[in-house]
């Protein structure tokens, strides 16, 4: 079990990377490519410009959604606490690979259109990534997880 003890450490190191990494490629397109009097101006009227970040979104919303209980269901049938925190997380990671992309595709909408609104996507996205954090408690709500393997985890430091 010595080594379970980094689990949720480690969880919250790729999630963080994986938020900041976001966050920082919008404010260097915002503060960096694009100067206040572009955004300003910027206006897009068509509405399929619109629709693909906010489609995409969805997409990686929904669709990481369905991954993760597809592999919560595979997880809850796994003979051991290891191997269920295994497919966790995995799932976890794709979840959150699901909702990058499209934070990343509105970011460089915003980049190539100057318009505020592929900004606020890409917020959207990042706010829908922060809520996702790694928790134990989650991780046993979502495994199911006996008495027995959540005393293990409190006790492990997880």
């Amino acid at each position: 079990m010595e080594g379970k003890s980094s689990y949720f450490q480690t969880l919250r190191i790729i999630h963080g990377a994986l938020l900041m990494g976001t966050i920082l490629f919008l404010a260097l397109v915002r503060f960096v490519f694009l100067h206040e009097s572009e955004i300003d101006a910027a206006s897009v009227d068509d509405p399929l410009l619109f629709a693909l970040p906010v489609g995409l979104l969805a997409i990686g919303v929904f669709g990481g959604w369905w991954f993760f209980n597809n592999t919560l269901k595979v997880a809850r049938q796994a003979p051991n606490l290891t191997q269920k925190l295994t497919h966790y997380q995995g799932g976890l990671i794709i979840r959150w690979a699901s909702l990058e992309a499209p934070i990343l595709f509105a970011t460089i909408w915003f980049m190539l259109y100057a318009d505020k609104s592929f900004m606020a996507i890409a917020l959207v996205g990042m706010a829908l990534l922060a809520f996702a954090r790694p928790r134990p408690d989650a991780a046993a709500r979502d495994l199911q997880l006996s008495d027995e393997d959540k005393q293990t985890i409190s006790e492990h430091g997880f």
